[in-house]
């Protein structure tokens, strides 16, 4: 639970796009199989290392100027 809200746990960050001019990332969820696989606006995913790993491994896929939350973590 996160802020009252119940929130999904994501194993790993898969793809990225800019969507309408937003950041969204393809997320797998942990305990899901791939067909519940969904993008995910930035803002709604708090998994700062998830994002740096993905970044890691695919250093030319879409992003935007990280927030300095995100920037910290």
């Amino acid at each position: 639970m996160i802020d009252r809200e119940l929130e999904y746990e994501i194993e790993e960050i898969l793809d990225s796009w800019i969507y309408y001019q937003r950041l969204q990332f393809l997320v797998a969820w942990k305990g899901y199989g791939r067909e519940e696989n969904s993008w995910v606006k930035v803002e709604d995913i708090h998994a700062p290392d998830l994002i740096k790993k993905f970044y890691w491994t695919h250093p030319k896929a879409p992003r935007q100027i990280l927030t300095r939350e995100v920037a910290r973590n």
